[in-house]
Order: structure tokens, then sequence, then C-alpha cells
């Protein structure tokens, strides 16, 4: 749902600093395959949203409104507006902590094999909006917590990454 872009965005960048904020400014953080990131965007993916001419500049020094262009192409991308309301925030916030998180949802969606490809597209679609939301959305953060626990970083980086997902999950739950 197009509104709830700022529900997404107030999760993900609380007023307090936490999370992907960008009150803590650009940091690379010891052990992040990531690199460097400002308000959730990483290098990587600030450079692809610089050579398709959407943002300008270096991400060092990227404002607010550039970071939220860049999460509203990448993490909420061509889906967000067509999910069902919560879903919409759940899938954006996996995305953008979770490159392989389209993977997730297609197993969560019963695709196996050759048919999981890390693309939500127009098939998935249809599967998730038929549906029961709330516990497609439970669904979605059990096998996302799972695979970040599988990660080598997990030891590092689990702590923040489940306060991460149940508030992730309790906004989603709140939106449905």
């Amino acid at each position: 749902m197009k509104e709830n872009f700022s529900a997404f965005l107030a999760l993900v960048w609380p007023a307090d600093g936490d999370f992907d904020s960008p009150l803590g400014g650009y940091h690379v953080t010891p052990g992040d395959p990531g690199g460097g990131t400002k308000g959730g965007v990483i290098e990587a993916t600030w450079a692809l949203y610089v050579a398709r001419g959407v943002v300008t500049g270096t991400l060092q020094d990227a404002t607010d409104p550039q970071l939220e262009t860049v999460l509203r192409a990448d993490a909420w991308g061509s889906v967000g507006d067509a999910l069902p309301g919560g879903l919409d925030v759940l899938i954006a916030n996996g995305r953008m902590m979770t490159g392989h998180y389209a993977a997730i949802v297609e197993q969560c969606l019963g695709w196996t094999g050759a048919d999981v490809n890390n693309s939500i597209g127009p098939n998935d679609m249809k599967r998730l909006g038929g549906s029961d939301t709330r516990t497609l959305i439970e669904a979605l953060h059990g096998n996302h917590y799972r695979y970040l626990a599988s990660l080598d970083t997990w030891g590092e980086f689990g702590d923040g990454w489940t306060r991460r997902l149940v508030a992730a999950r309790d906004v989603a739950l709140h939106l449905v």
C-alpha cells in the first residue's frame, strides 16, 4: 500500500537513531559484509542508483531525501505499493536487511527448487494477495529469523537483528 511507505521509514529510521536511522551518519561496521552504510543504504546499492541517474554524489554526503528515494526504489520497490497493508512494510524491511529476502518470501509461498529465483514476480504477487496476511507475516518473520541465525555473523549482529525483526513484525501486524 502506497500510504504505508511512511510507516516503513518510521520503522527503519526511528527518531531515537536506532536501526538504520540516518542520524547515525555514514559508518562502516567491522564485520558487516555490506560495507559502508548510511540510512540503511549500502555502498553497492548507492552506486547502482547513482549509475542509473536516480541520485548523485557520494553515500557519505547523501541527504535524507536521497536516501528515501533509494529506499523507495530498492527496498519498497515495485511490489510495496501492491502488497496488502502490513505485508508491504515487513517485505520492504526484509529486502532492506537481506539480499536474499525474495527467496525467503518464495519459500514461504510454497515454491521449491528452480521455482525459487529470489525475485518477487507476478505469480508470487498472486499468492501473496491470496494468502492470510497475518499468517504470512508470522511465517516470514520466522523464516527470516532462521535464515539470519544461520549466518556466520549471527554472533555479532544477532541481538540487533532480532530486535529489528520483532519491531518489523509488530508494525506489520498493527497495519493489517
